[in-house]
């Protein structure tokens, strides 16, 4: 007889450690309460910073709906890469949220960097020297742009708020936001009054289309105000943006997400500035929480929008805010998000 074959030579004991499946569960459970006191320890922070800035400005000292700036404010003098004194961890912060988002929105959509003629420094560059200039465009977004801008209700701690304003910016759009803070008396009830159970939605008052999921918006864009282009992958809908949108949110604890009581303005602000600045962040979160409507006009590197501010203003620099109620102008976002609390918190 042919005797049996020799069993198989036993399979290699593992080097690592494997952990039953009790334990990894007692794991996955502390990760998540351990993110959770991380989150509830930067909604603290936040929270203690809006008082701060409440207390600063005095809210809650006038019930009336009287609208002035402070005796004596003088707009600050702009200071390129320069963070005020006392506010670095604050800026840290807000870049978060673009570091997960691979700052998407910081060019617009197809740039296109050249080298120009200098036209004697009437518009803005990046960089001059011997008689030329950098000159930086899209490749696809068509030269006119909506004569309206765009209408979305929205609040700035929603991940897929932030999809939609990403698209927005690389499209180079004016839009005017009616932000839908927890708790705001305004903007929040009107959208679910007229039925919007979620949000972002849209009103693009130059064409009559009204939508509400951040997909079918970005799609719809693109498609209007594209020039033809596609959606890129960093405004689609994939599982790593869906991840990466969620992350940014968490990073801010929901800053911008409930509403500080305020008067509303007559007329809305306008702000310049671009989606991963974290400079634009602080102002656009102070916005937001005070449930003041504003026009946005984008300026990622690129943009038509850029020249605006230099015609306007003789330097280039976001956060840009204008006031048409109290009729101020002014750079620096710490000092924005003061001076929103001074003039406009109750």
């Amino acid at each position: 007889k042919v005797p049996p074959p020799p069993p198989p030579p036993a399979a290699p004991a593992a080097t690592g450690l494997a952990l039953p499946f009790g334990i990894r569960s007692v794991a996955a459970v502390l990760f998540g309460v351990c993110v959770a006191v991380r989150v509830r320890a930067l909604r603290a922070m936040f929270a203690e910073e809006r008082v701060a800035f409440a207390m600063a400005a005095g809210a809650g000292e006038s019930t009336d709906g009287d609208i002035k700036v402070p005796e004596g404010f003088t707009p600050p003098e702009p200071k390129k890469f320069s963070i005020p004194e006392g506010q670095t961890l604050r800026v840290i912060l807000a870049t978060l949220p673009a570091m997960f988002r691979f700052w998407n929105g910081a060019l617009v959509n197809s740039w296109s960097p050249s080298i120009a003629e200098d036209d004697d420094g009437k518009s803005y560059s990046l960089l001059r020297a011997a008689g030329r200039r950098v000159a930086e465009k899209s490749a696809t977004l068509p030269a006119t742009r909506p004569e309206q801008p765009i209408q979305i209700w929205e609040f700035q701690g929603c991940p897929f708020c932030r999809k939609v304003r990403e698209a927005a910016c690389v499209l180079d759009l004016d839009v005017q936001y009616f932000p839908c803070p927890k708790g705001g008396p305004t903007y929040r009830p009107e959208a679910k009054g007229k039925g919007w159970n979620t949000f972002p939605h849209m009103i693009d008052p130059n064409t009559g289309t009204e939508l509400g999921e951040s997909a079918d918006i970005v799609a719809y864009l693109f498609e209007r105000y594209g020039g033809g282009a596609a959606v890129p992958f960093l405004c689609s809908s994939n599982p790593l943006n869906t991840t990466s949108l969620f992350l940014a949110s968490l990073a801010r604890a929901g800053g911008g997400s409930r509403y500080v009581p305020a008067r509303q303005p007559a007329q809305p602000l306008e702000l310049w500035a671009y989606e991963p600045s974290p400079f634009s962040v602080i102002a656009r979160e102070t916005l937001c929480e005070l449930e003041l409507p504003h026009i946005l006009h984008y300026c990622p590197r690129g943009s038509v929008h850029r020249d605006e501010v230099f015609e306007r203003t003789g330097t280039f620099q976001v956060p840009y805010l204008e006031d048409p109620n109290t009729g101020v102008k002014m750079f620096e976002s710490t000092a924005i998000a003061k001076y929103l609390y001074d003039v406009y918190a109750k």
